[in-house]
């Protein structure tokens, strides 16, 4: 089964090689995962593996919730919302530029431009701009 690096859990076995822009794979296939591989994999922004419908100790895999995922992003977004509305406008701009650059360094690193992203960034700082005058 093909499933996203942020539904793994440990003991995932992998079908396929992970490969990566070398002739040597990332992680081999037939690799129980731990965390630790997991970690590695979202950092490579892997886009999907190939692991097995069973655990290493043979019980059924079920991926992680999506919903789960979706609920830990939206309340990080109200945080950072409630966040930034406290900072003065330099703070702000600050860690906007902070979070750009990080945004800049996974496109360099080909993952896809998420527009989204960049407005979440770009909006809330250019809805402060009466804040500086």
């Amino acid at each position: 089964m093909q499933v996203s690096p942020l539904h793994l859990i440990p003991d995932c076995v992998l079908m396929k090689d992970v490969e990566g822009k070398t002739s040597r794979p990332i992680i081999p296939k037939q690799t129980v995962l731990t965390e630790q591989h997991i970690v590695v994999l979202q950092k490579f922004l892997v886009k999907t593996v190939h692991v097995s419908p069973k655990l290493a100790d043979g019980s059924e895999y079920q991926p992680k919730e999506e919903e789960m995922q979706q609920r830990k992003s939206d309340l990080l977004e109200t945080n950072l919302r409630e966040e930034t509305s406290s900072l003065p406008f330099a703070a702000h701009y600050q860690l906007a530029v902070k979070q750009y650059k990080a945004l800049f360094v996974s496109w360099q690193n080909g993952s896809a431009i998420d527009i989204t992203q960049v407005r979440k960034l770009i909006i809330p700082l250019l809805g402060r701009m009466k804040d500086i005058s």
